[in-house]
């Protein structure tokens, strides 16, 4: 379903989407007739509204071409229930193109490891890992979620970073039961070097010591620098970082090829507290194209 409200002064119109079963494609079409009508009977902006987490509907606003301006804090009711919202706006002379690359959570895979979109399924392993110890060390000040709130957020926010082309995230899971072992995600991909992007990983505590990390990032190594027309992010250049004393880290970075570059001193918090040095990798497409 497809609800536009104009105002009284007909100057701006506000637009929410509805997709049920029917393909995105027509409900696209059809919004993009209404939005012909609205934009003909002299309204010059359209805001796009739904609840934070209603990918579909994301989906249809993306497709006609609407810029994502953020979230609004207890501005979607539902039943009673008060929760966040999705903005985006359309002005009578904006293109109807996509204004962003929409990163998806492709499916990767190799021996012993697959790389899927993240789950509900996954809440129980992912606070086990961020709760444990050892994880918690490094996560340091990180803003990662720690409680089931916070993983139902990000869950429900997750298609934020890839719709706006700067981040994309995986859970690592073992191939046979679909268990959690880990996540890894690549970010920073909205800045002036739009074909760098950094990345992240961590483990659930049963996991480590199996190389499941280092198959996981050669995965998302060989998805990134893979050309976009071969379904590939089309990257030139992956950066990680990581505590002075993570040698774990650092070793799951130097197995899948990346080149220590410097160090940054006194940097990185640490959960207890201390401050360390950050250690910086690097690794350029060239580099693994020529072995």
């Amino acid at each position: 379903m497809i609800s536009l409200s104009p105002p009284p002064d007909r100057l701006r119109a506000v637009v929410t989407f509805e997709p049920g079963d029917e393909p995105l494609g027509a409900v696209v079409a059809a919004a993009g007739v209404c939005l012909d009508k609205a934009f003909a009977a002299g309204v010059r902006q359209v805001l796009w509204r739904a609840q934070v987490g209603d990918e579909r509907s994301r989906r249809v606003a993306w497709a006609c071409g609407f810029t994502f301006e953020g979230s609004l804090r207890g501005d979607w009711t539902d039943g009673g229930d008060v929760s966040d919202s999705w903005v985006a706006t359309l002005l009578a002379d904006d293109s109807r193109e996509p204004k962003t690359r929409w990163l998806e959570s492709a499916r990767l895979a190799a021996p012993g490891v697959v790389l899927r979109d993240q789950s509900a399924d996954d809440e129980r392993r992912y606070l086990e890992t961020m709760q444990d110890p050892q994880s918690l060390q490094w996560l340091g000040t990180l803003s990662l979620p720690k409680t089931a709130d916070e993983f139902r957020t990000m869950l429900a926010r997750r298609h934020y970073g890839p719709s706006m082309g700067t981040s994309v995230a995986w859970t690592v899971a073992e191939p046979d039961t679909d268990t959690y072992l880990g996540s890894i995600n690549l970010f920073g991909m909205g800045g002036i070097d739009y074909l760098s992007a950094e990345v992240g990983y961590r483990t659930h505590p049963d996991a480590r010591g199996r190389g499941v990390l280092s198959l996981a990032l050669r995965l998302v190594v060989a998805h990134a620098f893979a050309p976009a027309d071969d379904r590939g992010l089309g990257l030139e250049r992956i950066s990680l970082g990581a505590g002075a004393t993570n040698l774990a880290s650092q070793g799951v970075a130097r197995s899948c090829g990346f080149t220590e570059t410097g160090r940054d001193r006194q940097c990185y918090d640490l959960y207890d507290g201390t401050v360390v040095d950050l250690i910086r990798f690097d690794l350029l497409r060239s580099e693994v194209a020529t072995g």
